[in-house]
């Protein structure tokens, strides 16, 4: 088990890392990690936009939908006022 360690060690210790190679490594890195980011944001935006749209589309017709049943019940109850009023009137008639 040792040797295997030591052999794995002289085997490392047979490449030679310049300040070049580590260099270049750090600016793939970097490199990679900036695409990374823009790919990142543009699907953050998308994601955002669309979820924006959903949101007003569904807001607009819910506020459609209680505006309706609103009137519906304006118009009901309106309806039933003018029943009651013409029924009293012939209640009124009827008693004189």
């Amino acid at each position: 088990m040792a040797e295997n360690r030591k052999k794995i060690f002289e085997k490392i210790k047979e490449y030679h890392f310049e300040f070049k190679h580590v260099t270049v490594l750090f600016l793939i890195l970097f490199i990679f990690q900036l695409i990374v980011s823009f790919i990142n944001k543009a699907a953050i935006k998308n994601f955002l936009t669309t979820t924006q749209e959903w949101y007003q589309k569904e807001s607009a017709e819910e506020i459609a939908n209680l505006t309706a049943t609103a009137l519906e019940l304006v118009i009901e109850s309106i309806s039933k006022t003018d029943k009651q009023d013409a029924e009293q009137r012939n209640k009124n008639h009827t008693i004189i």
